[in-house]
């Protein structure tokens, strides 16, 4: 039978899973992701604590010019604030 904990893992295992798979996707991609799939991924870093993806995430959002609404905005203050990083939240 499947503890709470197991089926906990599994959902954040697969979470980090789509993460790192959108990461990989937009690297390889010429197609520029939209402000849903930035949103999903930001969310799903913050959700991990997974700074460095969330980090890199961002870095792409500015090196490629892709303007941001006012969900990315919040996304991005969310992932930071869940991984601890308070002053880039700010």
């Amino acid at each position: 039978m499947a503890h709470v904990s197991d089926i906990k893992l599994i959902r954040t295992d697969t979470t980090l899973d789509l993460s790192q798979k959108a990461e990989k996707d937009m690297q390889q991609q010429e197609a520029k992701p939209d402000y849903c799939t930035l949103v999903n991924v930001l969310s799903a870093c913050g959700h991990l604590g997974a700074l460095g993806q969330g980090e890199w995430v961002h870095a792409y959002i500015d090196k490629n010019g892709i303007s941001t609404n006012g969900f990315v905005a919040t996304a991005l203050v969310d992932m930071y604030a869940k991984c601890g990083n308070i002053d880039k939240a700010l």
